[in-house]
C-alpha cells in the first residue's frame, strides 16, 4: 500500500519494459504531457504531480527548499512502486529534479532534459526568482498572467492553449511558487554529471526560448560533445509547439535509435 502522503501520480505497466517517468515543469502539472499521446508508448508510464504542483498541491517538502527534497520525494515514490530502474524526461524544473536524481540516485538510466539546463542560474536569473518568491504572495494572478505567455514562441495570452495553463497555474499556492522559485535559484552547476554521462544524457532546446541561455548549451555540445537537438520553431513549450516532432525524437532515443 502506498504512503497516503505519496505524490498524486499515474503509472501504466507494460511487462518487460523500463519504466519511462514523466516530470514537469514550473507552474505545470502532469497534464503538459498529454499532446504526446503518451498512452501509446509501448513503455511502462509513470506520470508525476510535483511537490506543490497539480494534485499534490499539499504535499510541499518541509524546510529550506530545495530541488534535492522535491527529488526526494519523486525517489520515496518510486521506491513505493518498487520501480528499481527507469529512464526519466523532464521538463524546465522537472529537468532540475531529474539531475538530482540521476546524480544521487543509481536506479536512473537515460535522462532527457526537455527545455531544461544543468547550468546554475545567472546572478540575474537568481535575483528575478527570489523577486518572484516575495511578490508573489501579494500579485500571483499578475506573475503568472505575465510569466506564461512569454514560454511561448508560437502561442500568446489570446491562445486556449495559454489560458488553460493560466487557469492552471491559478491554482498553485503562493507558498508552492515561492518554495520552488527558491529552489530552483538555489541549484549548482551539473556539467560534471553531463559529462560522465554523455551516453545516457539527451538535452532538448527551443530556438527561440528565453528562459534557457541556449547559446551556452550549444557551446557547450560542440566542446564537449554532448548530445543537444535544437527545435527550430519552439520556445520553452517545445511539447505544445513541436508535438509532433518531439514525440518522435523522445521514443528513438528512449528506444536506442538516437
Amino acid at each position: 500500500m502506498l504512503n497516503p502522503l505519496s505524490l498524486a501520480h499515474s503509472f501504466r505497466e507494460v511487462k518487460g519494459t523500463i519504466p519511462l517517468v514523466f516530470l514537469h515543469g514550473f507552474l505545470e502539472s502532469s497534464t503538459m504531457w498529454v499532446p504526446l499521446q503518451i498512452e501509446d508508448w509501448p513503455f511502462s508510464i509513470l506520470t508525476i504531480d510535483l511537490s506543490g504542483h497539480g494534485k499534490s498541491l499539499d504535499l510541499l517538502p518541509k524546510g529550506e527548499p530545495s530541488i534535492n527534497k522535491m527529488a526526494d520525494a519523486v525517489i520515496q515514490l518510486l521506491s513505493d512502486l518498487k520501480i528499481v530502474q527507469f529512464n526519466l524526461i523532464g521538463h524546465s524544473m522537472g529537468g532540475y529534479i531529474g539531475l538530482s536524481i540521476k546524480k544521487r540516485f543509481g536506479a536512473c538510466q537515460k535522462l532527457i532534459l526537455l527545455n531544461s539546463t544543468y547550468l546554475a542560474d545567472s546572478v540575474a536569473k537568481k535575483e528575478d526568482r527570489l523577486r518572484m518568491a516575495s511578490l508573489v504572495f501579494e500579485a500571483k494572478k499578475l506573475i503568472i498572467s505575465q510569466s506564461i505567455p512569454r514560454l511561448f514562441y508560437k502561442y500568446s495570452e489570446k491562445d486556449q492553449i495559454v489560458i488553460d495553463l493560466i487557469n492552471e497555474a491559478s491554482t498553485i499556492a503562493p507558498e508552492a511558487i515561492a518554495y520552488a522559485s527558491i529552489a530552483m535559484s538555489k541549484r549548482k552547476n551539473n556539467l560534471d554529471l553531463i559529462l560522465e554521462h554523455k551516453k545516457d544524457v539527451l538535452i532538448i532546446c527551443g530556438r527561440y526560448d528565453k528562459i534557457i541561455n541556449t547559446e551556452q548549451l550549444r557551446a557547450d555540445a560542440t566542446k564537449f560533445g554532448l548530445q543537444l537537438i535544437e527545435l527550430p520553431n519552439s520556445g520553452h513549450m517545445s511539447h505544445f509547439e513541436e508535438t509532433e516532432v518531439l514525440r518522435e525524437i523522445l521514443l528513438n532515443f528512449i528506444s536506442n535509435i538516437i
